[in-house]
């Protein structure tokens, strides 16, 4: 009767390995199985973050005017070739660098320093635009008539994320609004002779 006894306790007892052994098998199977699937999808969204972040890219070099994006600092993230261009940074030495540094503007008539827009945008947070007779200074120096607007970049809570600004070289804009003035004066002047 003991035996009889003995003999079961150890056949419950193997049994309740065998069941803790199954169950551990199943659950590092499913653990597995689990890291495989969690592997997947995050491949899959990786590559679709890095499709998305190419048409992003592709999308800002293809844009006719300048455009330089910061964060929330108004440090620079992104810029597009025109933007490098008319400032004079290559997008890999503008990288990182304070957005007053990059895009350096001045007031052209009275030559004083004008206010970041960023830092209006960032302050403000709304579109602001640039007043007239703006000069941006390039990295060598050279100066250039520009136009500008820059927006505040909002996530779906409201917050700035950032800022784009887009700005383009408005010499020839400003040499057709000369040629109009002095269209206009000459004309004035030959009507006063015929008077």
């Amino acid at each position: 009767d003991e035996d009889r006894k003995a003999e079961v306790q150890i056949d419950e007892e193997r049994r309740a390995r065998t069941a803790v052994s199954r169950s551990i098998i199943a659950l590092t199977v499913l653990s597995v199985a689990i890291l495989v699937v969690l592997v997947l999808v995050i491949r899959r969204d990786s590559a679709h973050q890095r499709a998305s972040e190419q048409r992003l890219a592709t999308t800002l070099r293809s844009i006719g005017d300048a455009v330089i994006a910061t964060d929330e600092r108004g440090v620079v993230r992104m810029t597009n070739p025109v933007a490098e261009a008319l400032t004079g940074w290559k997008s890999a030495d503008a990288h990182g660098k304070q957005m007053s540094e990059v895009f350096r503007i001045i007031n052209e008539e009275s030559r004083a320093t004008v206010p970041s827009p960023v830092d209006k945008v960032l302050r403000e947070g709304r579109v602001v635009g640039l007043a007239n007779h703006t000069l941006l200074i390039r990295r060598d120096g050279v100066e250039t008539p520009i136009e500008n607007s820059a927006a505040p970049i909002v996530d779906d809570q409201g917050r700035i994320l950032g800022v784009v600004l887009v700005f383009r070289d408005a010499t020839a804009m400003r040499a057709a609004e000369q040629a109009l003035r002095d269209a206009d004066r000459r004309k004035n002047e030959f009507l006063a002779v015929l008077a």
